[in-house]
């Protein structure tokens, strides 16, 4: 079986924000795979809380339904990873068009969800759509 088909036979099923659409998104080749739990080294959850923290604070700065949706994962990530701070996490990545990147996150010990996060590949985004999506114009 394919990275995506093992992807999508984990997750198709399960009620998760972005699972649906990315699994849609694999399926129609507008999708791939670019990690995967088992490829990389864990990474420990109180440095994942720590860097999901900044990102939280970075996102406050925005007042967009999109910086608002991402807010929304990036809550509930951390407080997920704060129950379990000694613990670590791998991640599957996909990436899918236009712009957007996805991590699901699992545990290490036991292969469950963590949670699942959303970016945005600033580097893909035309001036209209940073406007649309975080309300301001690109640095610089």
């Amino acid at each position: 079986m394919n990275l995506p088909d093992i992807f999508i036979t984990k997750y198709q099923n399960r009620p998760l924000p972005y699972a649906a659409e990315v699994v849609a998104a694999l399926r129609k080749g507008a999708a791939h795979v670019t990690h995967t739990p088992k490829e990389f080294p864990s990474t420990s959850a109180s440095e994942l809380l720590r860097t999901y923290e900044i990102r939280r604070k970075h996102l406050a700065r925005f007042d967009t339904a999109h910086a608002a949706e991402l807010r929304r994962d990036v809550d509930a990530f951390c407080e997920a990873l704060t129950a379990r701070k000694s613990d670590r996490c791998g991640a599957w990545g996909i990436e899918s068009s236009p712009y957007f990147i996805y991590w699901f996150w699992e545990w290490a010990s036991d292969d469950s969800l963590v949670g699942v996060t959303k970016a945005v590949d600033d580097r893909r985004l035309s001036d209209a759509e940073r406007s649309v999506l975080w309300g301001e114009k690109r640095p610089g």
